[in-house]
């Protein structure tokens, strides 16, 4: 994030098997800008959503940004096997992330982001620990 800016987070109303958070920063972003936001982060262990992505073109076996196995939609969506079952970790990179990016090059590329979440959702999701396949 750029130094010196604040950083506002929502949360959305979903249900308890999902999870979806945007982070904006409380910057002088034009005002659609700033209502995209920063960053959105999603997880979920909901089944129906998690087979429609393992189903989505192009996912395939691969590893999550930590190391472990992992069905790898795209580079921030993956699907983890954890031992209370899969969790679906996804990143979306929003209209104020791509402006701070012109305005500051030295940012961290979006998949930084992820590998941060990714770190984070797992300890929170209880998927410290990988599965064995």
């Amino acid at each position: 994030m750029p130094a010196d800016t604040e950083v506002l987070e929502a949360g959305r109303r979903a249900p308890a098997d999902l999870w979806s958070c945007t982070v904006s920063l409380d910057d002088d972003s034009r005002a659609p800008v700033r209502e995209d936001g920063f960053m959105t982060y999603t997880a979920s262990r909901d089944p129906l959503l998690i087979a429609a992505v393992k189903k989505a073109p192009g996912t395939s076996k691969g590893e999550a940004p930590d190391g472990r196995e992992a069905e790898v939609v795209e580079r921030a969506r993956v699907v983890l096997t954890c031992a209370r079952g899969e969790l679906y970790l996804a990143s979306e990179p929003g209209l104020q992330y791509l402006e701070a990016r012109k305005r500051h090059p030295d940012l961290p590329p979006r998949d930084t982001y992820f590998e941060s979440f990714v770190k984070s959702a797992t300890g929170t999701f209880g998927c410290g620990a990988a599965a064995r396949r």
